[in-house]
Parts: C-alpha cells; sequence; structure tokens
C-alpha cells in the first residue's frame, strides 16, 4: 500500500513533538510545501496563514472564513494509497472545546473528484494524524484542506 501523507496544517503546529507523527509515507510534504494557499501566508490583513519552521497554522476556519485553504500537488503512481496529514494545535485547547479537529478534505484530478471529512483527535501537546485510504490511478493530484470547526473564546486561550 502507497501512502501519500502530509506534514502541515495551518492551524495546527506540528514542532514540540512528545508522540511520533506518522512519517512512514512514500510522498512526504511539509506545511510550507504547499502548491497554492488563501488568502497568503503572513498577509497584513486577516483571516492569514502563518510560518514556523517548516509547519503552517491559522486561527481561522474555512467555514465562517471560506477563503483559508491550503493545497498539495503530488503525481501518484497507480495503486492504494493512505492520503492525510498530521496535525497539533497551535496554542493551548480548552477544556470545553473539541475533541477532534474536522479537516474537510477535496481531492481532485485525473477525472476523480472525492470530498471526506478528517477527523483528527484534537491535542496541543502530541501531533496526531488522520488518514483514508483510496484506489487512484496514475496521474497528478490536488488535495484541498479546509478546517471547518474552530473554537475560539476570546481570551482564553490563543
Amino acid at each position: 500500500m502507497k501512502k501519500f501523507g502530509l506534514i502541515l496544517l495551518g492551524l495546527f503546529l506540528p514542532l514540540s513533538v512528545y508522540a511520533l507523527p506518522y512519517i512512514g509515507a512514500d510522498i512526504m510534504k511539509y506545511g510550507i510545501e504547499y502548491s497554492a494557499i488563501s488568502p497568503s501566508i503572513d498577509a497584513s490583513t486577516t483571516p492569514t496563514w502563518y510560518t514556523n519552521g517548516t509547519a503552517i497554522y491559522t486561527n481561522w476556519d474555512g467555514i465562517d472564513h471560506p477563503s483559508i485553504w491550503v493545497e498539495y500537488d503530488a503525481a501518484i503512481t497507480q495503486g492504494s494509497w493512505n492520503i492525510g496529514l498530521n496535525v497539533q494545535n497551535h496554542g493551548t485547547l480548552p477544556a470545553s472545546g473539541y475533541l477532534t479537529f474536522d479537516i474537510l478534505s477535496k481531492l481532485t484530478g485525473n477525472s476523480v473528484t472525492d470530498e471526506f471529512t478528517l477527523h483528527i483527535l484534537a491535542s496541543d501537546s502530541e501531533v496526531q494524524n488522520g488518514f483514508i485510504n483510496t484506489y487512484l490511478a496514475e496521474g497528478d493530484y490536488t488535495i484541498r484542506y479546509k478546517w471547518t470547526n474552530d473554537y475560539y473564546v476570546q481570551g482564553q486561550y490563543c
């Protein structure tokens, strides 16, 4: 089984790692290795994306702010692929917050369009991962990620 993993996501910070992230992928991309991002990195207006080492993060979800998304491209050989990402919250999760990060994912390429939601355990101390398995024909593919369940209470965490 082939694996397409992404270490990223702009809203999470996979740097202070206490658990092991998923690293056994045939294709690995860091957050900063995106092919397209909206609206931009370190923009002077909000919402925006930020960098931290090889990771990217945002404080805004893609539902309340539909312009917030990130895409990654990969040339895929025919076969069964695990497609997903490693995530960790940037900042401290509130006790009354959420249990999972919900990431709307859209895979396109080679006459394929597939949408799915990754539900990844929420943590501010350990890198977590989520994947789907799908069979793909050889070709160029793009995966677009949008974080859909932001939980921000002003003054409780950042």
